[in-house]
């Protein structure tokens, strides 16, 4: 199972993050679960651009902004594009 962001609605909510362990532990027991970041998992301050309270969750001293994976012959690859925040094209492409 792959959640592909936007994990819970406030990335800065303890709370938030509790009820999503919760609902998420049942499906992890019975199936490889892999989490990845959305604009909504930071802690709102995207100052330093890193989505604190996810990375000390799913990646603990995994602080780059992709990770792969693979499931028999299929490679995966997750990319982090809120390192890049605000999100957009620069004027010079």
């Amino acid at each position: 199972s792959v959640g592909v962001g936007d994990l819970v609605d406030d990335g800065s909510s303890p709370e938030a993050w509790r009820a999503f362990l919760d609902t998420a532990r049942p499906l992890a027991a019975r199936t490889p679960l892999v989490a990845i970041a959305g604009n909504h998992d930071y802690d709102g301050f995207y100052n330093d651009l890193r989505a604190r309270p996810y990375l000390d969750l799913f990646r603990p001293g995994g602080a780059a902004p992709w990770f792969a994976w693979s499931c028999g012959a299929t490679r995966l690859v997750a990319l982090d594009v809120n390192t890049e925040f605000p999100i957009g094209l620069s004027e010079h492409g």
